[in-house]
């Protein structure tokens, strides 16, 4: 299988674009890489939170042919969208891109605030791969596609943080503020709250190759997504911690006990006071809390790189398969 992949380039917080690379040479599989936010508007810019209603354009025909003629010199077997940018070039070019005879797959790795219709893209569409099973319903009404499976991201390994013998940091959370918009007022009202009462520190800038280094400071690395309420969506920020070796202290999610189990890979809270209660017991309790970072670290490594992910991905295409590996019932 060849495989054409729309991402982008450059240092990043999020590995799903390395992740991405690195789990194609890791199965031997031969891709083409297409910056397609870069190529079409000659920088990078912020994807959409929501992905609008698409309309065909020929705005970016000058820009897009050399797109195209590297799509037919290479061939793929496969296009794999993990940009935005890339559904809006396929709503431009879908005809033209049929004609390969390629299968189309997007990899979706966000939580939508609101999924508009866009029914052209189930005519383009083939396979898509979503973060989170809740809004699965939502897009195959949408836009029309049949083919949705939930699939996470997943994590590059690197040397992880438990090794270290000692950790000098209490609590970290990684992740933005994104002040004034309300979706995140309970994630802040939260932040604050640990913030008066714990040796607490945020960042939202570390590159993910230097992810495990950072982390093995910190006795505990938070977690809680904008929303905790849709089935099996968290950001990549569960995978990245306990794929560097972390001890994770995370919101529960729906869904989250079919991935990990609490106590043994990681730890849950479902309010503020539980949180705290937790934070104070593990900071206690280094012995429990390093045994729990290490096995989260050896399941993670065992069913969640993005080696896992592109070849569940490769298994659900060819249909060998229309299941998620991930879930601790396959162990």
């Amino acid at each position: 299988m060849k495989v054409v992949v729309f991402s982008k380039y450059g240092m990043s917080t999020n590995q799903m674009y390395q992740g991405v690379h690195q789990g194609l040479k890791e199965l031997g599989i031969p891709f083409c890489d297409i910056n397609i936010m870069a190529e079409r508007y000659g920088q990078s810019r912020p994807s959409p939170k929501s992905i609008p209603q698409l309309k065909p354009s020929s705005r970016f025909q000058k820009q897009d042919q050399g797109i195209l003629e590297r799509l037919w010199a290479f061939q793929p077997d496969l296009i794999l969208i993990t940009q935005a940018e890339g559904l809006c070039f396929l709503v431009d070019h879908g005809p033209e891109i049929k004609r390969l005879k390629a299968i189309v797959a997007y990899w979706l790795c966000d939580l939508a605030y609101q999924v508009f219709p866009n029914q052209a893209l189930g005519q383009l569409l083939d396979f898509m791969f979503l973060t989170n099973q809740g809004q699965i319903p939502k897009y195959q009404k949408q836009w029309g596609i049949k083919n949705i499976f939930y699939m996470p991201q997943g994590f590059i390994p690197y040397p992880p943080g438990y090794q270290k013998k000692e950790r000098s940091k209490d609590l970290v959370f990684l992740g933005r503020r994104y002040p004034g918009d309300r979706r995140y007022n309970e994630r802040n009202r939260f932040l604050d709250q640990i913030a008066q009462k714990f040796d607490y520190t945020e960042r939202d800038d570390v590159p993910s190759e230097k992810m495990s280094q950072f982390l093995s400071d910190f006795k505990i690395v938070l977690g809680m997504n904008w929303r905790n309420d849709v089935e099996l969506y968290t950001s990549d920020r569960l995978f990245l911690v306990l794929g560097a070796g972390a001890f994770y202290l995370t919101h529960y999610f729906p869904g989250l006990e079919r991935l990990f189990q609490n106590r043994r890979h990681l730890v849950w809270f479902k309010n503020i006071d539980e949180a705290e209660a937790l934070i104070r017991y593990f900071l206690k309790n280094d012995q429990e809390r390093e045994s729990i970072a290490q096995q989260g670290y050896l399941l993670a490594l065992q069913k969640h790189t993005y080696r896992h992910r592109l070849k569940n991905i490769f298994d659900i295409i060819s249909k060998k398969t229309d299941r998620f590996y991930g879930f601790l019932e396959e162990e």
